[in-house]
Formats: structure tokens, C-alpha cells, sequence
């Protein structure tokens, strides 16, 4: 766990990562996309051979959001290859920030009047290339990681799911 500290009108600020929870969960979402990755390409073979005889061909990569983030549902997809790299860049993000100095994210935080946190702004620092198109709530439910204040004087690192609005 890395902890980045600050004095802002008298008030000890902090920037909170848990690296080895966050890399868990990103790990485990690599495993399940390792997994996808044989699967997808005898998916992707049936599927050609299914187009050219005019046949129809069950779609499942919806349940394994593989949808692109900001594209067209109906023909925008990404590979398990594509997804595991841009994994990959979830946790090269995790670990150049507690690796540094914190420069860069106390430059993403914002501050009230008083100098603590504002809980409203969770700034994103990287948000995932795929996910799921939820028609009723009109946008894409993603991976996110952010930096979300818990109270006034406590920011932490999260990868959260939450709905992209168009």
C-alpha cells in the first residue's frame, strides 16, 4: 500500500493506493480473458464459416464484454488480445503511480475553498477499451480506474465499473 501526503490549509491530505488489491482484480480479469482467448478463435472460425453460407450464428461475445466502449454495438469488437494488452496497461498505470512521486495525481485532484478534497471529482485515470452497452441507463458499463475521495482528507485508488454516457 502506497501513500502520497500533502498540508493543504492545515489539513493532511492523502492519495491512498492499495496496489496489491488492484492488481488482484486486474490479474483475475486477465485470467478470464486468457481463458476467452481459445474459445474466441474457434468462435471467430464457425462464425466465417457460418457467413458464408448464409447462416446464422450465435453471438456470446456480448456476455463476455468484449463490445467496444465507444462504437456500434452491432459490429465494433474487441479481441481477447486487445483487451489482455490494454489490461496490461491498467497495471503498467498502477504501478508507474506508486513507483513516483505523486506529482501527477495530486495535479489530477481537486480542491474546495478550505483546501480539502471535493468528493464530487474523481478524476479517470485510464478507462478500458471494452464493455457492455446497457440501453437502459443510455450508455457503456466500463472499467475505470479513478482516483475517488472517501472524506474530506482521503482519496483512493479504485477500478470501478460504471455506465460511459454518450
Amino acid at each position: 500500500m502506497q501513500e502520497f501526503t500533502r498540508l493543504s490549509n492545515g489539513y493532511t491530505l492523502s492519495i491512498i493506493i492499495d496496489d496489491e488489491k488492484l492488481l488482484g482484480m486486474i490479474d483475475k480479469e486477465i485470467k478470464k480473458y486468457q481463458d476467452l482467448q481459445a474459445k474466441y478463435k474457434a468462435y471467430e472460425e464457425e462464425r466465417i464459416a457460418a457467413e458464408e453460407n448464409g447462416e446464422d450464428y450465435d453471438d456470446w461475445r456480448w456476455e463476455y464484454d468484449m463490445s467496444s466502449v465507444y462504437g456500434d454495438p452491432e459490429s465494433d469488437w474487441c479481441t481477447p488480445d486487445e483487451i489482455l494488452k490494454d489490461l496490461e496497461g491498467f497495471k503498467q498505470v498502477i504501478i508507474d503511480a506508486v513507483n513516483g512521486d505523486g506529482s501527477k495525481l495530486w495535479d489530477m485532484v481537486a480542491l474546495k475553498k478550505n483546501g480539502t478534497f471535493k468528493k464530487n471529482c474523481k478524476p479517470m485515470l485510464k478507462e478500458a477499451i471494452n464493455g457492455t452497452y446497457w440501453e437502459d441507463s443510455y450508455g457503456w458499463n466500463a472499467q475505470v480506474l479513478r482516483l475517488e475521495p472517501s472524506d474530506d482528507t482521503h482519496v483512493y485508488m479504485q477500478l470501478d465499473k460504471i455506465v460511459l454516457h454518450y
